[in-house]
């Protein structure tokens, strides 16, 4: 290598390493750049203060734009400010737009001690669902009141924590309310040994007739139905069998005696009884025992 070779390596190489070095600096300061909220350039134009100046340097006003760096939806406002803390209205969607100007999206929002959602296109959802918590007719989350779904035909419960009751018993205003797996009012069904009616409510004491079985059960004052037990109602004593059936038409063996409950299932007491089955009469004593 001559002399003149030498030198001109090294000045091409000293170039080199002062062009990297121009190209770091830029690269820095770009990226200083994108991440301040008074100079972030978005999507066709530039930030400044809370205005955005487009492409072509007129200013926005009255529209969305959206911020690839920062990944949001931001409304310019007719004074081309953008919208914070504020909600915004178009057409039948409502969107909110939070401190900075962020577009709220996939989130619960508190607005005047309400929560609302946003969903993934920033609208305001209503009347659905969203997970176990319910937005009523306004927006705003259900807390501690019936909700009726008219998809599912079903009424929900929706507690103080804003979620909905399930595979529970709920007391709401004095009456007894059991709610299902998926949070489904219970009706007209029984639930162990309790029974609900048609409106939900826990049977407290009485009669209850049951169409599927065919049968009288008794729910006692604990809200369970009387099991092999002796019931005493309006001056007449009834038998309630395992599974709580009334006993109608049959003999009955207890405290070592027959005792026999017609019919209406009224314990046959100071009179005789004809039995077809054995084609005999009987009588039954004060108390219900039968003679031997």
């Amino acid at each position: 290598m001559n002399l003149g070779e030498f030198w001109y390596n090294k000045i091409n190489k000293n170039r080199g390493r002062r062009l990297m070095k121009k190209v770091r600096f830029i690269f820095l300061a770009l990226l200083f750049f994108l991440a301040s909220p008074e100079g972030a350039m978005a999507s066709d134009g530039t930030w400044q203060g809370k205005q955005y100046l487009k492409e072509d340097g007129s200013q926005a006003a009255n529209e969305w734009v959206f911020d690839t760096h920062y990944q949001s939806w931001f409304y310019i406002k007719a004074d081309a400010n953008y919208a914070e803390n504020e909600w915004l209205k178009q057409g039948d969607d409502y969107f909110y737009l939070k401190s900075g100007g962020y577009m709220a999206k996939s989130e619960w929002v508190e607005d005047k001690g309400a929560f609302y959602y946003l969903d993934q296109d920033g609208k305001m959802k209503r009347n659905a669902w969203v997970g176990t918590s319910y937005v009523g007719a306004t927006g705003a989350k259900v807390i501690e009141d019936w909700v009726y779904d008219s998809q599912y035909d079903a009424w929900f419960y929706i507690k103080a924590d804003g979620q909905h009751a399930e595979k529970e018993w709920l007391q709401i205003k004095g009456k007894d309310y059991y709610f299902k797996s998926g949070g489904y009012l219970l009706t007209s069904q029984w639930i162990n040994q309790a029974y609900v009616n048609a409106s939900g409510a826990k049977v407290q004491q009485g009669w209850l007739f049951d169409k599927q079985y065919q049968s009288w059960f008794y729910i006692k004052e604990n809200g369970n139905y009387a099991d092999k037990e002796w019931i005493f109602e309006n001056g007449h004593y009834y038998y309630l069998k395992s599974g709580g059936y009334m006993a109608a038409n049959e003999w009955i063996w207890d405290k070592e005696s027959w005792f026999y409950l017609k019919f209406d299932g009224k314990m046959a007491e100071k009179e005789w009884v004809y039995d077809s089955h054995s084609q005999a009469w009987y009588y039954f004593k004060s108390g219900g025992y039968m003679t031997a």
